[in-house]
């Protein structure tokens, strides 16, 4: 069960929201590296510390099996070429039409688009716990490592991870502090109940209280399904998108 965030991977980010307003993150949260990023327990008492430290990580490798470090290295640089000349044709918005697939299809040829994450992994590492431990972050971005494509790896995003003191929570916040700081109001305990559109726009919000704002824009955290069906029933793409929603296939 996911409960939430578990680390943050990408602290430069966050800085960023507070220095473009002037204001220092260090004044509100502090951040603490996770080292190891994770660890690998197997019943038989053999355990894997995955770490954003290059050095490190190899070593973690020899440690379970020496002959697969050039098969790593091998497979960074797959995974490398796979992203950089597939990685555009897997994340376009639409299908791909002929003419698209047909300029791609020698790169997807070369590179075995076609073959899952596990089957990659596994043309390069021979160890059977390291073939798991090397895919098993698909499953961070909701993805089947048996079924998911090689291009959508998150192994070569792995560039550390950094935790609040005190939780997750104070990075909830310090966010909150830094956007009322800007005169943001937040409010909770109010469930938004129907988003109003005006034309083809979402312009309005109302919540179970009754309480209704016009915004120059709306951004819909929830899920989808509950977006288009519930909140924005009463216009007309609401339920034309839930319906086609509901035909999808829902990630696991």
């Amino acid at each position: 069960f996911d409960a939430g965030a578990a680390a943050i991977g990408d602290p430069a980010g966050f800085r960023e929201l507070w220095e473009l307003t002037g204001h220092d993150m260090a004044a509100d949260l502090e951040l603490l590296a996770v080292e190891p990023l994770c660890r690998f327990n197997w019943t038989d008492g053999t355990h894997f510390d995955f770490t954003a430290d290059a050095g490190a990580l190899r070593r973690e490798i020899a440690r379970l099996d020496p002959a697969d470090i050039p098969g790593f290295d091998a497979l960074l640089a797959h995974l490398d070429a796979l992203s950089g000349e597939c990685g555009e044709f897997f994340q376009a918005d639409r299908a791909p039409g002929p003419l698209a697939m047909l300029k791609a299809a020698p790169a997807l040829a070369r590179h075995r688009a076609w073959m899952s994450l596990h089957d990659t992994v596994s043309r390069f590492i021979r160890h059977p716990k390291l073939r798991q431990a090397l895919t098993v972050h698909a499953l961070l971005v909701g993805a089947n490592p048996l079924t998911a494509r090689a291009v959508h790896s998150p192994l070569l995003e792995t560039g550390g991870a950094w935790w609040p003191r005190g939780g997750m929570n104070r990075l909830a916040a310090a966010m909150q502090r830094q956007f009322e700081r800007l005169g943001g109001e937040i409010r909770l305990h109010d469930p938004v109940t129907a988003i109003h559109t005006i034309g083809t726009e979402a312009a309005e919000v109302e919540t179970l209280s009754g309480w209704r704002g016009r915004f120059d824009a709306v951004a819909s955290n929830a899920d989808p399904v509950h977006t288009y069906r519930d909140l924005l029933r009463a216009s007309p793409r609401g339920p034309q998108m839930a319906r086609r929603l509901a035909k999808k296939r829902f990630s696991q």
